[in-house]
């Protein structure tokens, strides 16, 4: 009869269980996919690898690094917001920020500029970039 029992109260609290369980619950709130741009991608992984070869420079010229950063430090400035505001603006969809992106890459090329120095690195990465980032703005598809 304990056996009887214990199958009856078994049985009793599945029932009881299966009449609390609820569906599993829909996500509601699913972020908007938003398509990725390969020039867009393109410019933000070389942005990043011009920044810390740039940061792997300095700290290879130790005191001369820190000379180099002060007559840098606009350029470094504009770059690495216009990469913050691509990096936003590619993952956001905005068109808006990614214009914006661009426009602090021309003014990063400005800010490196020597007219001594006609092959500057820095001049044509910023250059690069502001290229790039601005084809692919143009070019990006479902924008706000």
């Amino acid at each position: 009869m304990t056996d009887q029992q214990n199958y009856e109260s078994n049985h009793e609290k599945e029932s009881l269980l299966e009449e609390n369980v609820q569906p599993p619950i829909v996500e509601q709130d699913q972020q908007k996919h938003v398509p990725t741009s390969v020039i867009l991608s393109l410019a933000f992984y070389l942005a990043l690898s011009y920044l810390s070869i740039l940061l792997c420079f300095t700290v290879a010229l130790g005191a001369l690094g820190i000379i180099l950063l002060a007559f840098l430090w606009l350029h470094l400035l504009c770059f690495i917001i216009a990469t913050v505001l691509l990096w936003n603006g590619k993952n956001k969809g905005n068109k808006t920020t990614l214009y914006i992106a661009s426009a602090l890459y021309f003014v990063s090329m400005i800010a490196a500029y020597d007219p001594e120095w006609e092959w500057s690195p820095f001049f044509f990465s910023s250059l690069i970039m502001a290229t790039l980032v601005f084809l692919g703005t143009v070019t990006f598809e479902n924008g706000e």
